[in-house]
């Protein structure tokens, strides 16, 4: 597609709401929780959730693991995503209890599973990562005594699980199932391998279900009690590509879309996409949806208005190696597919102006518009990671995480914590919020 055929898309309607906020939480990552939309009005987001101190950046990191207080919250609309009543929060699963009473509920045997039929409109799915959960506050080597003989920490802690409800997430079945890691898959990709995300799954018209499992491609004929591997959707066996955060969407042809992201290390990392005409046996190389010479003029740091990292940071060292993992353009995408069927990609936008982004593809994912800008005002690139669906009135809501600058409009201090980049201001209050708009 040449630069005169881009195709450029119009927003509107944009409103702003907040879901979840405490500055005494860090509230992030709602693809590790969940969207479900009922199709009345009533809607639910799920994310990660963990007692923080900003004052003094205690905390400010993405290990939910150490300590009670953590788990996954869900919060529920009953006006299309307007308002979000505290009485309406309920966790999916929580660390309030030993890493002996985890192990033990994740290895359960005992066959506690509910008839739960998946097609009913009131039965959700909720797709956890068990590396979230509680851990010894020594080394993680001691779980190793702590799970049974015949089940691995390596399996248990670097596994999904899936938790299944049929009344809306009011309550869950009490025992979880595990998706397998293949066997085939060598340890250093595991974890990639099994990072499933609440990012999409498909329910066929014969009752299978089908779910992205990292760059993988995973089916259950049992409504979602266990999980066959059925095929590889990308991978790079050089090393320098990693795919994770991936979501599969049925399209109106019966072709397969996969969201996912591509971590290239050592540098930048941007969403891409394939597809499968055979149900998912086999897949096309994985395609771009974003460029850079397609950014609108919005999309582009205003200096003076941001502390642009570009600036600051020293991306090499003297031995001209870069000086971290990699330097994040986007993260985590979500796709949707309209009820016209058109593919809608949202995404974290973490090169300044920090915030919200998307594409829109009308051709089934072969071509992409002109990036549009939903918010602009993160004070730091620590966010994103949305979830997202569409209303009866055809707008588009999506949730996702992201820090502000104060009601006087002072960004906090950039300083480095525990790891994070130098972007991620320790100060910041993580907080949940969601955006409804259109698009012409």
């Amino acid at each position: 597609m040449s630069s005169q055929d881009l195709i450029q898309v119009k927003v509107s309607d944009i409103k702003h709401v907040k879901i979840f906020y405490d500055d005494k939480m860090y509230a992030a990552h709602p693809n590790r929780g969940g969207i479900w939309n009922f199709g009345d009005g009533e809607i639910a987001v799920a994310h990660l959730l963990k007692p923080v101190d900003y004052k003094t950046g205690e905390g400010v990191h993405h290990d939910y693991s150490r300590g009670p207080g953590g788990g996954v919250m869900l919060n529920r609309s009953f006006d299309g995503g307007e308002t979000w009543p505290e009485s309406e929060r309920n966790w999916i699963w929580n660390n309030n209890r030993s890493v002996e009473e985890i192990n033990t509920w994740l290895t359960s045997t005992s066959g506690e599973y509910e008839d739960i039929d998946m097609s009913h409109q009131d039965s959700i799915i909720h797709f956890g990562v068990t590396s979230y959960m509680r851990k010894p506050d020594t080394l993680a080597e001691e779980l190793q005594t702590l799970i049974t003989d015949n089940v691995t920490s390596e399996f248990i802690r670097k596994s999904a699980i899936c938790m299944r409800s049929k009344d809306r997430g009011r309550s869950w079945e009490k025992t979880p199932g595990l998706i397998p890691i293949p066997a085939f898959i060598d340890s250093a990709d595991k974890v990639k391998g099994n990072l499933t995300a609440n990012l999409g799954y498909i329910k066929f018209p014969n009752g299978v279900l089908g779910i992205a499992a990292g760059a993988h491609y995973y089916v259950s004929y049992d409504q979602g009690l266990t999980w066959d591997y059925v095929s590889t959707v990308a991978y790079d066996p050089a090393g320098p590509y990693e795919y994770t955060y991936s979501g599969v969407h049925l399209l109106p042809s019966g072709r397969l879309l996969m969201s996912m992201h591509r971590l290239i290390r050592p540098l930048s990392d941007y969403p891409c996409v394939a597809t499968s005409d055979d149900g998912g046996m086999t897949w096309s190389d994985p395609k771009y949806i974003v460029r850079p010479d397609r950014l609108p003029a919005e999309a582009l740091p205003k200096p003076g208005k941001f502390e642009l990292p570009v600036e600051k940071f020293n991306w090499f060292t003297k031995e001209g190696k870069p000086a971290g993992g990699w330097f994040s353009a986007y993260r985590s995408p979500c796709a949707l597919v309209t009820k016209s069927g058109r593919i809608v990609v949202v995404f974290g936008r973490r090169r300044p102006p920090y915030g919200i982004g998307g594409v829109v593809s009308d051709d089934e994912g072969e071509t992409w518009s002109q990036e549009f800008v939903l918010r602009d005002d993160a004070c730091v690139a620590d966010l994103g990671y949305p979830v997202m669906t569409e209303l009866n009135d055809g707008r588009i809501f999506t949730a996702y995480y992201i820090a502000v600058s104060d009601s006087d409009g002072n960004i906090p201090s950039i300083r480095q914590h525990r790891g994070l980049p130098e972007s991620a201001a320790w100060s910041a209050v993580r907080h949940v919020a969601g955006t409804s708009f259109r698009i012409a």
